[in-house]
């Protein structure tokens, strides 16, 4: 009778089960998943900016992302430095730059000793409005990529952007579409590494789109007469208004950082949906497209914050023109739309030796001479700094080979030695970027390859100028971390705030989540939901 009694148990709960997993895989697929995923990245953008400008927003933007999406308020990268490059990979890969290989917009080769931009390739040959570039630097799939392996090729991938390396690195090694606009002539450009885009259509877009023709007329003044010359930052109030022209050897780089230049990435990205049908069938397509919302050229904060109010005012508009467009034609509801921002910001000087603030300038050349000579005075002559690029030191391996030198006594010595000069906060050397002491060190860590970086890295004082008189390059310093949100509207997606900090690295994985396929190969971080 107890045996009977439990085999009539073990039955009812395999109905039980049964029953749940059947409800449960029910419910998944009544979850319809997205023909289409757009994927908006806006360089620069700013959580306190959106805020400070809400009540300027129209409805059908931010305002309706912000209201019938699922909002991370919080998002930072978890990594430092941060720049275009850097951001754009790990967005697309879910990896940091440690593992995805894209620390930086440039670096230096090691066997040139000379700066190389992160999407260079010679081995990619170049044509009419076709660079010599590709995703080969980067070390990882990408969210296009992977979706193109679990589809057989059948999903369609297009990245959209002002800048070169933000539409590669956002695209992947295996898309459909991948165009930016040229800094030299103002063409809509891409690369013969991508089969597709030496079609017949793609020919026609690269030869007979640019916007040099119009920016011979062409003034961008003021969006709405309602904010031409009142200033909503704090403290505000009237302001005088702003008109600028683009002109000289710079227009066309000027232009992508002003805020017109958003009107073209929407104008782009709807002409490539339709060209593409994306979201045409039920297989899943990508569609990623880069805005601009920094401050005018270079411009500081304090001389252009007008000009950055009128920026996120024109940015809401094309964020709800793409928006309303696509799912007018698509479908509301079978589209995915994630946005989130780069999460840096170009580096302004502040003005604090003006209100007495301590700042300095750091001569990155001067330092990186004076470590050589103290190192001769140590080891014996011989040019033991190869070269200097950003704030890295590159050493002479090489020569530290030869002179049968340990190299961690070398640091050593360079260490004790550079923490005496002004300016500098801290050192970081290879040996301790690679085994972190503390959370500081290991976002450093994150954003380190020790075949492309340097040997040394040096940490500037926060307020500092740092200048390199051999390339000209000058940057301001800064530790203040960027807040941005991460939003996800559109198919499936439940309004919701969540204010608990997270890191651009899971958006990848979550969209992957979303739309089932595997995440990119060098992702180790969990989705968002």
């Amino acid at each position: 009778m107890n045996k009977s009694g439990n085999t009539y148990k073990y039955v009812s709960l395999l109905i039980l089960a049964s029953v749940y997993a059947n409800g449960i895989l029910a419910q998944a697929s009544s979850q319809e998943i997205p023909r289409l995923v757009v994927n908006i990245t806006i360089d620069q953008f700013r959580s306190d900016y959106m805020e400070t400008f809400c009540s300027l927003f129209e409805d059908g933007g931010f305002s309706r992302l912000l209201k019938k999406g699922r909002v991370y308020e919080q998002a930072v990268n978890n990594y430092i430095p941060a720049d275009r490059a850097s951001a754009n990979a790990t967005i697309s890969t879910g990896s940091v730059p440690y593992y995805n290989g894209i620390v930086s917009s440039s670096w230096l080769d090691r066997k040139t000793l000379r700066a190389v931009g992160c999407t260079d390739d010679l081995t990619v040959k170049q044509g009419k409005e076709r660079a010599a570039a590709s995703a080969r630097n980067l070390l990882t799939s990408t969210l296009g990529d992977e979706l193109k392996i679990f589809t057989n090729g059948q999903a369609k991938v297009v990245s959209i952007a002002p800048w070169r390396d933000a539409a590669i690195l956002s695209a992947g090694h295996s898309a459909d579409c991948v165009l930016w606009i040229d800094d030299r002539s103002g063409a809509w450009a891409s690369t013969n590494y991508y089969p597709a885009m030496q079609t017949a259509w793609a020919v026609q877009v690269t030869a007979n789109n640019t916007i040099g023709g119009k920016l011979k007329t062409l003034k961008w003044t003021p969006y709405t007469k309602t904010a031409e010359t009142m200033n909503f930052f704090m403290g505000g109030g009237m302001e005088k208004s702003f008109s600028h022209s683009f002109t000289g050897d710079k227009r066309f780089v000027d232009y992508k950082r002003s805020a017109l230049v958003n009107a073209d990435m929407t104008d782009m990205a709807l002409q490539t949906q339709a060209a593409f049908r994306l979201g045409g069938d039920d297989v899943t397509d990508l569609l990623c497209v880069q805005y601009y919302a920094g401050k005018y050229s270079d411009a500081s904060l304090k001389d252009s914050r007008m000009e950055l109010q009128d920026t996120y005012m024109r940015l809401d508009y094309e964020v709800k023109r793409l928006v309303q467009t696509i799912e007018e034609k698509v479908g509301r509801g079978k589209v995915l739309f994630v946005v989130t921002s780069t999460g840096y910001e170009d580096s302004d000087d502040g003005d604090y030796a003006t209100y007495h603030i301590p700042s300095g300038t750091f001569y990155m050349n001067r330092t990186a001479n004076l470590l050589n000579m103290y190192l001769v005075s140590l080891y014996g002559r011989g040019q033991y700094v190869d070269a200097v690029h950003h704030n890295q030191i590159y050493l002479n391996r090489k020569l530290i080979e030869q002179q049968h030198l340990n190299m961690k006594d070398v640091l050593n010595n360079a260490h004790e030695f550079l923490l005496l000069s002004d300016g500098i906060r801290d050192v970081h050397t290879v040996d301790r970027i690679l085994s972190p002491a503390n959370d500081d060190i290991a976002r450093i860590r994150n954003t380190y390859n020790h075949t492309l970086c340097g040997d040394i890295v040096c940490e500037i004082a926060p307020g500092w100028h740092l200048v390199n008189e051999n390339t000209g390059e000058k940057y301001d310093v800064s530790a203040v971390p960027v807040i941005f949100p991460i939003i996800f509207y559109g198919s499936g997606i439940q309004p919701e705030r969540i204010s608990t900090v997270v890191s651009t690295d899971r958006i990848a994985p979550t969209i992957s989540k979303s739309i089932r396929i595997r995440a990119p190969n060098g992702c180790r971080s969990l989705p968002l939901f």
